[in-house]
């Protein structure tokens, strides 16, 4: 049994909620020590929460807490909101088919109570099979136990400060009684924290983080943190059954942030790399953009053909936006017309990356047919004919066009049941122009200079009157902590920037 300590039995707490489980509270909390507890039944027959002056109700009382064995949404909305104009502390204990969820809101307006808690919350987080009971009597008391623990902790704690609070619940699996602690983040749609700001000396900071070396391990450890299948943004994240040569590869999952709880999943992700770290830092990334662009596209101020880029740096960010940009706009060049293309001959590959992607894609399929599209904006377009497809992808200079249409051809033959998403356009035909193939050289470049590959695009796309715009976005402080950036990028007519 828990017991309270004697500088906290006078606390005024005020017990809501219906049925047993109300009643198993009250006298939990009156075995614990405390002296003063109020009860209030939300029984539909005897009061109606919805009509209920609950701020008048819980002005008094220094704790409030909230029980029920079906999840009523509407009570815990109306509860917690008065709770919030008051600043009043609530718990809360819940059930939703078989499992049992108690959430603590000890500071009301931090961002993480209930609101931010059910916004999290994956479907695969919840035990519901209409052929077993819901409730058993230990499990009721369980739970119970759970909450009045929480509230002892609550009160006692003199290491909780709002400020170093970690917002977390407790989930139970009713028929098993298995149980544990989960943290989560405040949702950006509960503290209103999502930003967007134009940046409009973008381009003059790229370059100044050259003499920075960025940890890999620590970075996927920062996406593990982000994933989890009951919690998190990230719903998976993991190699799976993927085949892992020649490429490695890592599927992504994120969660739809504007589900209003339990929460949706946002289509799968495949990214691909030369070794699995690699892999799993490009899914990574592809899961946060993701999951921003869907908080960005439901935002007012955020551009409808703006694109959302990740990195660990200011230049890996506007990289992998300004590609998705330009890879938008060839889509929709592509869906108007047949794709022209010029046959090539590739008389040199300097590049590693290209000679290992040509390499593994004709020991799997044959020799692919390479040819270069019509440059879109002034930036080279490389198609890859391979497995009845063609591959095309339009690149910051033409030997990353190369890779990331080899990139794609892999990809498919790696996965033919599935069509992963990356970059890039898959047609089944093409028009491939008549005469000899142009010859051509495929040159190295430095994975590194990305910065001078971005200045260098910028000058091409200048001279064919398109500018780019930067937005900095702000959607969880802990995801932008770790990240070098977060942008949206839009691609757009020069002199414009909406």
């Amino acid at each position: 049994m828990i017991e309270f300590q004697n500088s906290t039995v006078g606390a005024k707490v005020l017990a809501i909620g219906d049925g047993t489980m109300l009643s198993a509270l009250v006298k939990a909390l009156f075995e614990s020590g405390l002296k003063e507890v109020h009860e209030m039944s939300t029984n539909s027959e005897s009061s109606n929460a919805n009509f209920i002056d609950w701020s008048d109700k819980i002005r008094l009382f220094d704790w409030i807490l909230y029980v029920n064995q079906r999840m009523n949404l509407e009570d815990i909305h109306t509860i917690h909101n008065a709770c919030g104009e008051e600043s009043k502390p609530l718990l809360i204990a819940t059930c939703l088919g078989q499992t049992g969820f108690m959430v603590p809101s000890v500071y009301p307006n931090s961002g993480g109570g209930w609101e931010s808690a059910w916004r999290r919350i994956h479907r695969s987080a919840i035990e519901d099979d209409p052929m077993l009971p819901t409730m058993s009597f230990s499990a009721e008391a369980m739970l119970i136990n759970v909450l009045v623990f929480e509230l002892n902790r609550a009160i006692t704690s003199e290491s909780s400060a709002e400020s170093g609070w970690t917002p977390q619940l407790y989930r139970m699996n009713l028929q098993t009684l298995e149980g544990a602690y989960h943290t989560y983040m405040p949702h950006p749609l509960v503290t209103k924290g999502f930003g967007i700001e134009l940046i409009p000396d973008w381009n003059q900071r790229l370059g100044r983080e050259h003499n920075i070396r960025f940890d890999p391990e620590r970075f996927l450890s920062f996406i593990g943190q982000l994933t989890s299948p009951y919690f998190g943004i990230l719903h998976l994240w993991e190699e799976g059954n993927l085949k892992q040569l020649p490429l490695s590869q890592c599927r992504v999952q994120p969660i739809d942030p504007l589900s209003e709880g339990p929460v949706e999943l946002l289509p799968a992700v495949i990214s691909s790399g030369l070794t699995h770290r690699e892999a799993r830092k490009l899914a990574g990334l592809a899961g946060i953009e993701a999951h921003a662009a869907r908080l960005g596209h439901g935002h007012v101020d955020f551009p409808d053909s703006a694109e959302v880029g990740a990195g660990q740096s200011i230049e890996e960010t506007v990289f992998r936006g300004l590609e998705k940009c330009l890879t938008q706009q060839l889509r929709k060049r592509t869906l108007d017309r047949i794709p022209i293309v010029q046959a090539v001959q590739i008389t040199r590959v300097e590049d590693d990356r290209c000679r290992y992607y040509l390499q593994a894609l004709t020991t799997m399929q044959g020799a692919p047919s390479i040819g270069s599209g019509e440059d879109l904006f002034g930036l080279p377009v490389v198609w890859v004919g391979a497995g009845e497809r063609w591959h095309g992808c339009v690149g910051l200079n033409r030997t990353l066009a190369l890779r990331s249409a080899l990139t794609l051809a892999l990809m498919m033959a790696q996965n033919p049941t599935e069509l992963p998403m990356p970059q890039g356009i898959h047609v089944e035909t093409v028009d491939l122009l008549e005469g000899d193939p142009t010859r051509m050289t495929i040159d190295a470049i430095d994975d590194t200079a990305q910065a001078e590959q971005i200045q260098l695009a910028l000058q091409v796309l200048n001279r064919n009157r398109k500018s780019v715009s930067v937005y900095k976005l702000s959607i969880e402080p802990f995801v932008n902590e770790h990240l070098g950036g977060l942008f949206g990028i839009r691609l757009g007519e020069a002199g414009t920037t909406n």
